[in-house]
């Protein structure tokens, strides 16, 4: 009787794998903006020693193409953060992976210098990062002139308010860089609490 035995054993590898985890702020307030962003994430090449489209991902854990075709949409995990999918080691990347803001939320200004890079060099490897992007901003100067003469008038008795416009009111302002850039506030008519504009020269303000 023969009683040998033979014993298979499987060995079974988990691929080098990690994720990108992006926050995005207002760089004015650090507060999280919700508004829709497009991040784009990005694979190395070590033979072309470039930045490609990526194929050691799962496609199905992104957002598609962004619009040139050349990344992969990151999702929104939540209100203002983003994730990459799960995305692979190989020895055609090096472990290389990087994001880059392909288009910034209305009202901000795209953030070009920012980009979050991570190395994979073992099973789930994480790196996060926040992107800040400045909104629109711009200033309103006002200058009094007489009607008749079309000369400056420089009487400091003048006043100008500011509103801002919200949902088909004229509020408050409340996106303004600092309350001690104008000259204190009044309260109109209709009970609207409204900003002075300080006088910038004779007769002119802003």
């Amino acid at each position: 009787m023969n009683n040998s035995s033979e014993v298979v054993l499987k060995l079974y590898y988990r691929i080098w794998n990690g994720k990108i985890t992006v926050t995005k702020q207002d760089s004015t307030t650090n507060q999280t903006v919700s508004a829709a962003t497009t991040f784009a994430v990005y694979e190395w090449s070590v033979t072309q020693n470039t930045w490609v489209r990526p194929t050691n991902i799962r496609v199905a854990e992104f957002d598609g193409l962004v619009g040139d075709n050349t990344g992969y949409k990151l999702k929104e995990k939540s209100a203002g953060v983003y994730e990459t999918g799960t995305l692979y080691y190989n020895e055609s990347n090096g472990g290389r992976f990087r994001v880059v803001e392909y288009a910034a939320p209305y009202g901000y200004n795209i953030n070009r210098n920012w980009s979050q890079e991570i190395t994979i060099s073992g099973v789930g490897i994480t790196a996060s990062g926040t992107v800040q992007n400045t909104p629109y901003s711009g200033t309103i100067e006002v200058t009094k002139k007489d009607s008749n003469t079309k000369e400056t008038v420089t009487s400091s008795d003048t006043v100008f308010v500011l509103y801002e416009y919200s949902n088909g009111n004229w509020v408050t302002p409340t996106h303004i860089a600092s309350a001690s850039e104008f000259d204190g506030t009044l309260v109109d008519g209709s009970g609207v609490t409204v900003y002075k504009l300080k006088q910038k020269t004779s007769g002119t303000r802003g």
